[in-house]
């Protein structure tokens, strides 16, 4: 089975790293504007005159509370995409990938990092 990441080298998985930051950082911002949005809805006049009983419901996806946990979970992918970009610039960049790919909460980054790692220890 041939690696989606096969033939790349660092520079190559760096660049992939800060596209995917910059594509996170980009969601992050729009998530915040939402939860800002959401909020600002939810004045006294609004809740006097019953038009902001639609966020009472948590589980509605634009309730300030799903929001916030979206904003919150972007925010955490950006840290973790950060922190493997780091990992890139330390002395083999294959070997620390590796580590933060044991390290990580996120199943789905730490899977991708495995893979970063791999195929940069194979282009080596």
């Amino acid at each position: 089975m041939m690696s989606l990441y096969a033939g790349m080298d660092a520079a190559a998985v760096r660049e992939l790293i800060e596209s995917r930051l910059s594509e996170e950082r980009a969601h992050l911002g729009t998530a915040r504007a939402a939860v800002a949005s959401a909020y600002s809805e939810l004045t006294v006049a609004g809740l006097v005159e019953g038009t902001a009983g639609r966020f009472y419901d948590h589980d509605s996806p634009d309730s300030p509370r799903q929001l916030r946990q979206e904003a919150q979970r972007r925010q955490q992918i950006v840290a973790e995409l950060t922190l493997m970009l780091e990992a890139l610039r330390s002395g083999d960049p294959a070997v620390a990938l590796s580590l933060f790919a044991s390290q990580t909460t996120n199943p789905l980054l730490a899977a991708d990092a495995e893979a970063l790692a791999t195929a940069l220890s194979h282009a080596a």
